[in-house]
């Protein structure tokens, strides 16, 4: 996998977005390049770990993934560091695959690994799998790995359905089985999940998707806000949600309590865009006042930081035998999910379990669309059988 790869404006990643915004693409291609950011820097390392393992495994040689630990990768202008969170989210991954591909005893000459496709609706429709797996004349599995914390549903997902379609070209199966890899947020049905599709479903998807690409194309393609604005390159600059940023601020809130149900559903609904808004209109003058530009009101200021340790390997040689272990704090208990992980192999599946809670942390207002589970409506239904 490449470090400097581009995508598509047409791509997978982002179909979501130009499905229910054609608008969208042609405002983003005048806009410059955007900067990667350090979190999508990390996501780039952690595929080119996973890139590099699986492709040993393919090869049928050893390797060691905690090795990896304390090493460092180039991104861009990021010095990503692979910690041991980043290696085990990636280990997830590659177990996963791994058993996949030993249960259905393929063989791994049928893995294929960061492997590029064209779809033929469109000259702009291209992208690359994370990895896939071809049971000829069975089925074909297709993993992404996310390693962000921000869920991702793998349910009639559009990004894996395109993916789906990219390694389906030129295979004979019956169906296709998606999977969500996604170890750093939490989701009620685990980090691994799976969304299986017939040919015919896949089929009437591409057909879907010829229609909704013809529409970007279009001289005056729609710009429409929605949840589908987050991410987006140019939601600074999108005329659509700077209207809804202008409601906002015609707003009285002194009378918010007064407001009707649909109203606040409304703001609401809104503020997730309204607030990625505000954040890059926040980047954008410090941009300026870093250019030299006086920006009236504000100034710059360092960040607050910590003091560290510059070496800490050179403190420890220079002060061990003069303070001993009295330089070190206290130790720190792993998490409920490292111990499960060490407890393979040694506890029962349930010997952790008495020792585990969860804290109750109150009730959060959430989408609809969230995973978790709805709690009771009010707190009255939960004593009314006492």
């Amino acid at each position: 996998m490449e470090q400097e790869i581009k995508h598509s404006p047409l791509g997978a990643s982002t179909c979501h977005r130009w499905w229910e915004c054609p608008g969208s693409v042609k405002l983003i291609a005048t806009l410059p390049e955007q900067e990667q950011s350090f979190d999508a820097a990390k996501g780039t390392a952690a595929h080119i770990m996973a890139e590099k393992l699986l492709k040993r495994f393919k090869e049928g040689k050893k390797f060691d993934i905690e090795s990896w630990i304390g090493h460092t990768e180039m991104i861009g202008d990021y010095e990503i560091e692979y910690t041991e969170d980043m290696v085990e989210a990636v280990t997830v991954y590659i177990d996963a695959i791994q058993y996949e591909t030993k249960r259905l005893g393929t063989g791994v000459q049928f893995l294929s690994i960061e492997e590029p496709f064209n779809l033929d609706v469109d000259k702009e429709a291209w992208g690359i799998n994370d990895c896939s797996l071809y049971i000829p004349f069975d089925r074909l599995l297709v993993w992404d790995y996310k390693n962000g914390v921000g869920v991702v549903e793998v349910y009639n997902n559009k990004q894996l359905m395109y993916y789906a379609l990219g390694a389906l070209k030129g295979k004979d199966v019956d169906r296709v089985d998606t999977y969500i890899i996604q170890p750093n947020a939490y989701h009620p049905e685990g980090v691994v999940r799976r969304c299986s599709y017939t040919i015919d479903q896949l089929k009437d998807f591409e057909k879907q998707l010829k229609i909704h690409i013809g529409h970007t194309r279009r001289t005056n393609a729609p710009l429409r806000a929605g949840d589908h604005c987050k991410w987006c390159p140019a939601i600074g600059d999108c005329p659509e949600v700077r209207a809804e940023t202008e409601i906002i601020a015609k707003q009285d809130f002194a009378t918010v309590k007064d407001f009707p149900t649909e109203h606040l559903i409304k703001l609401v609904s809104m503020s997730p865009r309204i607030l990625d808004f505000l954040k890059e209109a926040q980047l954008t003058l410090k941009a300026k006042a870093e250019r030299g530009e006086t920006v009236e009101g504000f100034k710059l200021v360092k960040a607050k930081s910590n003091r560290i340790w510059s070496d800490p390997k050179a403190v420890v040689n220079s002060f061990s035998n003069i303070f001993g272990d009295e330089m070190y704090g206290e130790r720190k208990l792993k998490t409920p999910a490292q111990m499960e992980k060490m407890a393979k192999g040694i506890l029962q599946n349930d010997e952790l379990l008495p020792y585990i809670e969860k804290p109750n942390n109150g009730l959060q207002l959430v989408l609809n669309s969230d995973p978790r589970k709805a709690v009771k409506e009010s707190a009255g239904e939960d004593f009314k059988d006492v």
